[in-house]
Order: structure tokens, then C-alpha cells, then sequence
């Protein structure tokens, strides 16, 4: 299951983005070709009710990935929308805060040296039809040693239909020096999110890596997703609520020679309650760990 990218839209009125990237009142912005730049922050949202269409071209940073170095900065805005095109080379590629009816759609993240979405303190979000694609594991870091494809930590949102794909290309997994990380709900601000129809795979089964990652006492629904060669697919952090059913789990067995890792189809041992319910596991060194003493905490068919 591949997204859709830069697939054909309607042409409604729209103006060109401006050279220096600042939109500052409503309406609807487009690239007229690719985008490549220098500066800290490629495009700032300023104003409420913006969509900003790519129309297929691509928004990249030049110089060496680092901290600081945004690619689309929205903060404290409503009803923002972000579609169609690429984004890559950014140490963050979205950056949104505060954000109130905000959608992603149909955008492909093709270089991520750390985060490729970060959503924070929101309501109503949808991030849909992406791709994640060419994690950067050859860029060292001293701290906050990750790359992630999504953390949000938001209210009401909704993650589906996206494709996330780790590609590790040296000899041995266990060399990888960070976590790889599909999506990662925050604590305490992640409430009633769905995680759904999403596609999450790595080419060799990574020893940090996690499909999906529910922080404490965040709250979420995962179902109908593919989660390939995570050693965990769903990790559930204490005092976390989750409703996982029609997953499917899956390993592949370790290349010739490679140390085989352990692997946890769920991993719930500190949550507070998780009910899980026709899920698949293929080849997990164990199918499900669950909280001790929760009549909630069941496996079904």
C-alpha cells in the first residue's frame, strides 16, 4: 500500500509563493517549481485559513542538517493545509504548534535527518496519504539520538494511509546508533487519536525501532495497520490507554549470519489499560507482553 503523491488537483485561485517563503494572510499559495534553500526556516505560515499546495515540486534545505533548521514553520494558526508535493533535508520538516484543524496530505518525506513532522499542544489533526521515506542514519548526533517520522501530541487526530519505510543498508542492523521511530504519540496531550491503514516496515528487523509509540497517558486506537521488522510494533508507555485490533505483525528471519534480535508484537507491561483483538503475528519473539491484573488487557481472535 503506497500513498499517493502529487497527484493531479484543481486549479482554484492561487498566488505564488513569495521568494522569502512568509505567508501572512489568508488565502490559498502554491510553488511555481522547486524550492531550495539556506535560511533556518523555509516556509512561515502567518495567518489562519492557508493552504499551501506544492503542486508536485519539492521544498529542500542545502546545507548540512543540524538543529534549529525548519522546512514549514505554522504556530497558533486555524485551519492550515499542507498538500502535495516533497519535503527533505530539514532537521524538523514541519514544525506546527498550536494548531487548530490542521491537514497534511499527499506529501513525500525523502530525507529526514530527524523528525520529518512535528505537531504539538493541537486539535484536529489529520496527516494522510504521506510518504516516509531515506531516514538518515549517517548524520551522528550527541543527544536526542532518533530519527521519527511523526510526533505529535495533539487531540483528536488521525493518522492514515501513510507508507513508512526504513531502509538500513550496512552490515549489521546492530549497528544502527539511534532509534527509528514511525509515529510517537506525547504524553499527556495525545487524546483520542487513531492510527490507522498505515504501512511501517524496515528492510532488516532494527534493534531500537518502534512502529508506533504511545507515550504516558496518551490515548490512541490503532488498527488495520502493516508493522514490519519493529522490535516493537506497538509500545505502550505506563499509564497509556490503547485499542489495537486487525494489526498485523510480522518479522523476517535475520540475514545469514546477523545476531537475531528480540521482538515484541506489543509491548504494554506499564500501561494502564490496552485491549487487543484479532491481530496477526508472524515470525515476533513474542506475540504480546500485557499489564498484570487488567481485566481490560486481553488478546482475542
Amino acid at each position: 500500500m503506497l500513498p499517493c503523491i502529487a497527484r493531479a488537483q484543481p486549479r482554484y485561485e492561487s498566488t505564488p509563493l513569495s521568494p522569502e517563503g512568509v505567508i501572512t494572510q489568508p488565502g490559498r499559495y502554491h510553488l511555481e517549481g522547486d524550492v531550495v534553500v539556506d535560511r533556518d526556516r523555509g516556509i512561515v505560515i502567518q495567518a489562519d485559513d492557508v493552504t499551501l499546495d506544492l503542486r508536485g515540486h519539492a521544498l529542500r534545505y542545502t546545507g548540512t542538517p543540524r538543529p534549529g533548521v525548519f522546512g514549514v514553520v505554522a504556530a497558533d494558526r486555524r485551519n492550515i493545509h499542507i498538500t502535495n508535493g516533497s519535503i527533505g533535508g530539514f532537521w524538523f520538516g514541519l514544525h506546527c504548534t498550536q494548531n487548530q484543524d490542521l491537514r497534511i496530505d499527499d506529501i513525500r518525506f525523502d530525507d529526514i535527518p530527524y523528525l520529518a513532522v512535528n505537531v504539538a499542544q493541537s486539535n484536529g489533526v489529520a496527516i494522510r496519504h504521506c510518504e516516509f521515506t531515506n531516514f538518515r542514519y549517517d548524520i551522528p548526533k550527541e543527544k536526542d539520538t532518533y530519527v521519527i517520522a511523526i510526533n505529535i501530541g495533539a487531540e483528536d487526530a488521525v493518522i492514515s494511509d501513510n507508507s513508512f519505510i526504513a531502509e538500513f543498508t550496512g552490515p549489521d542492523p546492530q549497528e544502527v546508533g539511534m532509534e527509528t521511530v514511525f509515529v510517537l504519540f506525547s504524553a499527556n496531550v495525545s487524546k483520542r487519536c487513531v492510527v490507522t491503514l498505515n504501512e511501517m516496515r524496515a528492510n532488516v528487523l532494527l534493534p531500537r525501532s518502534y512502529g508506533v509509540w504511545v507515550a504516558s497517558h496518551a490515548q490512541v486506537a490503532a488498527s488495520y495497520n502493516s508493522i514490519r521488522n519493529m522490535k516493537y510494533g506497538i509500545c505502550l508507555a505506563t499509564e497509556a490507554t490503547a485499542l489495537a485490533g486487525f494489526n498485523r505483525f510480522r518479522v523476517d528471519a535475520p540475514r545469514d549470519g546477523a545476531q537475531p534480535v528480540d521482538s515484541i508484537g506489543v509491548s504494554a507491561t506499564g500501561a494502564k489499560e490496552v485491549c487487543l483483538f484479532s491481530n496477526e503475528f508472524d515470525g515476533l519473539g513474542t506475540d504480546a507482553n500485557l499489564p498484570v491484573g487488567q481485566p481490560s488487557a486481553q488478546v482475542g481472535d
